[in-house]
């Protein structure tokens, strides 16, 4: 096909020309296109709805060291010395939270206390759960999902656990203080 400037084909070669445009743009277009949706589709879109809100009250005063001892599990779950809070949930949706126990860097003591020898146990509404090591479950003292407008009650217990120290060593451990936090995390559980 050769190209001439005759009158008669001009047209044909516009339609040709313009043709061709709309190939290359449709290409282009198609091109994009999926790139596009190749990119987007890697993120994570995630919608809220609703809040969550939890309410935590203190029901008793904290815990003294002097009454925390060595105990086994089944002792220290059965101690009656605990420290005794409640949550409520006042949010709009249902919650998936943890409750940690943490240092309390706000209280400088240099007669700390190792939390590697603390073990615990929650009881929640009266019923007992399994006793965890401290720093072992990751300062994790309980998990749980809690329903909007729920309210739950529970009693901390902490006993330490020294293994095969000697009893100079646990006398030593017994005389030091230890300062705690307790930190809920939450986040909204989707249906």
């Amino acid at each position: 096909m050769t190209f001439s400037f005759d009158k008669k084909n001009i047209g044909i070669k516009i339609s040709i020309l313009l043709s061709m445009i709309g190939v290359i743009a449709i290409v282009i277009g198609a091109s994009f296109a999926i790139f596009n949706t190749v990119l987007e589709s890697s993120k994570k879109q995630v919608i809220k709805v609703g809040s969550i809100a939890l309410k935590f009250t203190e029901v008793s005063s904290g815990l003294s060291t002097l009454e925390i001892g060595e105990a086994t599990d089944a002792i220290g779950m059965a101690s009656t010395s605990y420290y005794a809070f409640k949550i409520t949930n006042i949010g709009t949706d249902k919650a998936y939270y943890e409750i940690k126990l943490l240092d309390d860097n706000s209280v400088t003591n240099s007669n700390a206390l190792l939390t590697k020898y603390l073990r615990g146990n929650v009881t929640v509404d009266n019923v007992s759960k399994t006793p965890v090591s401290i720093t072992e479950n990751n300062r994790i003292v309980y998990q749980d999902v809690i329903d909007k407008d729920a309210e739950k009650t529970y009693n901390l217990r902490l006993w330490f656990n020294f293994g095969s120290l000697s009893d100079t060593e646990k006398e030593a451990l017994l005389e030091k203080e230890a300062f705690f936090k307790i930190k809920i995390d939450a986040q909204q559980v989707t249906s």
